[in-house]
């Protein structure tokens, strides 16, 4: 990982491109990715529907193993890895099973990022939100 990773950056999300599943979808929202020594800071703001403003941010590095998640509520572990130039995949487990899933892919001329999210529900089921950033 270099400064000139193509994720790195801060991302404004496209309400009107992104599709959820679960959860009420955000209307306005940034998605950032820092260089943390030697992986990932990935801090997410958005504005709720109802007007209200919520962060959610992890550190990861993307060797493919497992490393403690710093909220143990919402998971034990998170995994991330560089499939490709284009593509970072990272899963959340919680007692050994995979509770959230989530695809960065970012366009050709790398100006959009599309993060497919998919999870397990509490009652049961699972869920796939679709959101697309672009670069500021």
């Amino acid at each position: 990982m270099t400064d000139h990773d193509p994720f790195l950056g801060i991302w404004q999300l496209i309400p009107e491109k992104s599709i959820y599943e679960h959860g009420d979808p955000p209307i306005a929202g940034n998605y950032t990715i820092e260089l943390h020594g030697d992986g990932y800071l990935v801090t997410m703001q958005w504005e709720t529907y109802y007007g209200s403003w919520s962060e959610m941010s992890y550190t990861a590095v993307p060797d493919g193993q497992d490393h403690p998640y710093e909220d143990p509520t919402i998971a034990d572990t998170i995994s991330m890895t560089r499939i490709d130039e284009h593509t970072l995949d990272s899963d959340a487990k919680k007692g050994g099973h995979v509770v959230s899933y989530a695809r960065r892919t970012l366009s050709n001329d790398l100006r959009e990022m599309t993060v497919v999210q998919s999870g397990s529900l509490p009652g049961g089921g699972t869920f796939n939100n679709l959101s697309i950033y672009r670069r500021t």
